[in-house]
Order: C-alpha cells, then structure tokens, then sequence
C-alpha cells in the first residue's frame, strides 16, 4: 500500500484511543497524548525505510517488504516508535505509547500490505515465502479517501475524532475484507470456470487500478500466457496471449540459473524473459507479465557475456 495510506491509517487508529482526562475539547493534550498521535503514524511508517537498503533492483526485490515487514519484528519496530516520541515528550507513558504504535504497525502497515499483490514476508524468520492475498490495488482511492476525509474532519472537530476513526475504520473492513475479499473469490472462480479442462500450471486474479469492480487475470497454460479482464459475474472480452520462451533456450536457461537475478524469479510468479544480441553478448529484458497488460510495465535489464554470464543489472 502506498505510504500515505499507511500514515493516515497509523493516525486513525491512534484516533481510537480515549485521551487523557476525557474529551479532547475540554483540556490541553497530555504528553501521552501528544506521543501516541505521532507514534502511531511513525509506526506505521518505519516498515518500508527497507527502501533506503543500498543495491541494486535486485537487492529491492529481496529485501523490501522483508525483515521489517515481519510479524515477528512488529514488537521492535514499535518500541523504535514508542523510544523517538519519549525523546520529545518524556512524560509520556511508555506502555501505552508503545501498545498504540505496536498496533499502527500490525494494522495500518503489515496488515495493509498482506492486503496487496506485491508480496509480504510476514512469517520471517520462520518462512521466507512472500504472501499477498491480492484483494486490494497498491494505490487505492476508496482507501485513501475516506482516511483523508476522517483524519481532516477529526482536525477540525476533535471531540468527535473517536466517531470518525471508528466509522471510517468500519467501512475499511468491511470494504477491504468483505467487498474485495468475496469479488476477489467470484472473479477467481469465473477464471477457473473459463479454463475448465484445460493445463492450468498458475491463476492469479489482482484488482483494477481504476476500476474497484473490475479485474485482471493472468494465467499459466504451460507454453502461454493469457491475460484477460474478469467481473465477480463473468470473464470479459477476449484473452490476450503472450507465447512464452522455449525451455530448452540456452540464454533463458542461464538467466534463470544466474543467482543474481534469482530475486526476479522468486519474487514474480508469471516472468517473461526476451532477449537480443547486440554485438557481443545479450541484453536480457525480465517483466511479469502481469504489469505488461496491453503493452506497459515493469521491466528490468540483464546484461550477459558471450559465455552467459550476467555481468550487469539494473
């Protein structure tokens, strides 16, 4: 989820808590007050500084959504947190500024992030397996939205933050896990159903960037790739095809076997791997198919000596 979704939900949940004293309008902000505001929006933020790791787009790919996205490293995060706002405000409580921010983590960031395609290592150390239930887009207005909206009316009538937060907080359950949960499972079957009888080795369905009621499909035929645009009620419109490479290509079979590029093939699920020879060697192009729909996407460029070794990556 992108970062400023992450940040107004830490500052929604840390809405939630009853301030000290009673309502808000009636007194002036304890320290603890003070300390818990901030705390659950850092929070929320301080899992992806895994995007200042220093490499390559290699490295992004191994370690973003890694070691700070664990479930297990949530409590250290949170302390880091709760330890920045007890520099400021030093009469703040530590328990309870550290309770609110372990949730801001939890909820609004590795939560949020499971949510997503992209794929999350909650399980380290346990599982190195990036999981990604793929009901929500990254960027996603009927999220951003209504926390923009809750977060700015909050500001300007704080003595009814706690309704806000809890109404807006509400309607992001019950639309992330109830709406793009079950569209998610009908457009997945209506896939399945379209494909019945044939080799299936891969399906994945993903939200609709722009459209919150439609979605995309790609799935693995074994020597294709197909891509098409599905609804909870039925498969729309024609599917586009994308031939795969041969598995017996040599400069297909070297990337693929070159351990720094593995990242790429751990991460994305449908790769696509083209190739040219310029003079000397190859240029290697690698994208998942599925952020190539109708010709974008997300690449990345492998060069190989003649002797198929990778000798550059960006």
């Amino acid at each position: 989820m992108d970062n400023i979704t992450h940040g107004l939900l830490g500052i929604a949940i840390g809405m939630l808590r009853r301030r000290d004293g009673g309502p808000e309008a009636d007194r002036p902000l304890s320290p603890t007050d003070k300390a818990v505001a901030w705390a659950t929006f850092a929070a929320a933020e301080l899992p992806d500084a895994d995007v200042f790791i220093p490499g390559n787009a290699m490295t992004y790919l191994d370690l973003h959504r890694s070691w700070t996205h664990a479930v297990a490293l949530a409590p250290v995060v949170a302390a880091i947190a709760t330890l920045g706002t007890k520099l400021v405000w030093k009469q703040a409580k530590a328990s309870t500024v550290y309770c609110w921010s372990l949730a801001s983590v939890l909820v609004a960031h590795l939560f949020n992030d499971w949510l997503t395609g992209w794929g999350t290592r909650l399980l380290l150390p346990f599982s190195y397996a990036k999981l990604g239930l793929d009901w929500v887009p990254i960027v996603d207005l009927l999220f951003l939205v209504p926390l923009a909206a809750a977060v700015w009316l909050a500001r300007r009538t704080p003595a009814r933050r706690r309704r806000y937060a809890t109404a807006v907080l509400a309607f992001l359950a019950i639309y992330a896990i109830g709406y793009r949960g079950i569209a998610h499972t009908l457009s997945t079957r209506q896939v399945a159903r379209q494909y019945e009888g044939q080799s299936v080795a891969r399906l994945q369905v993903s939200p609709n960037l722009f459209n919150p009621l439609g979605w995309t499909y790609a799935i693995d035929l074994g020597d294709r790739y197909e891509q098409g645009a599905v609804y909870p009620w039925g498969v729309s419109g024609p599917a586009v095809a994308t031939a795969k490479a041969a598995p017996d290509d040599k400069v297909v079979a070297a990337v693929r076997n070159a351990p720094e590029v593995k990242p790429f093939f751990d991460h994305f699920k449908f790769p696509h791997v083209t190739y040219e020879s310029p003079g000397e060697g190859y240029i290697v192009t690698l994208s998942d198919i599925r952020y190539k729909m109708r010709g974008g996407g997300m690449t990345y460029k492998v060069t190989m000596t003649p002797d198929l070794r990778v000798s550059g990556v960006k």
